[in-house]
């Protein structure tokens, strides 16, 4: 049966905190994914994935890993063996990620015509409204 975009973006997002709703920064990771739309739409997407790396956190890495996992399914960008790592969900192995900033950074941002940099933007705007619905109702508050 044929899906839609929405549908593909919905359970890609569902498996994402499905994995991440356990872990010790499950928490971290869902205020961040609340607070990406707006650094997004006010910083832009290559000055927030700039942001992710410079924090070296573990939940920060695993936001870019996402952004980077999502888009690199969704196009055809040319990637190399390093980067193309993240294609088999490897936005877990923080390591990986560290190693492949950079190149993260020039095939989604840096290497881009304008057009295909705003469709980026905005797939990745539309990925953040899933990932947010799920952490509110799969990842514990805490605290009340």
């Amino acid at each position: 049966m044929a899906k839609t975009l929405q549908q593909k973006r919905a359970k890609y997002a569902f498996d994402i905190v499905e994995q991440i709703k356990n872990k010790s920064y499950a928490f971290d990771f869902s205020g961040l994914v609340a607070k990406m739309p707006s650094y997004i739409l006010t910083n832009g997407l290559g000055n927030t994935i700039a942001f992710l790396w410079s924090k070296q956190k573990e939940h920060h890495l695993i936001v870019a890993g996402v952004m980077a996992d999502w888009i690199l399914r969704k196009t055809k960008l040319n990637t190399s063996e390093k980067i193309g790592k993240l294609r088999d969900n490897c936005f877990l192995n923080t390591n990986e990620i560290k190693n492949s900033m950079d190149e993260i950074l020039h095939k989604l941002v840096l290497d881009v015509t304008m057009h295909h940099y705003m469709v980026i933007t905005n797939e990745l705007l539309s990925l953040f409204t899933w990932l947010n619905r799920f952490c509110n109702g799969m990842i514990e508050k805490g605290g009340e």
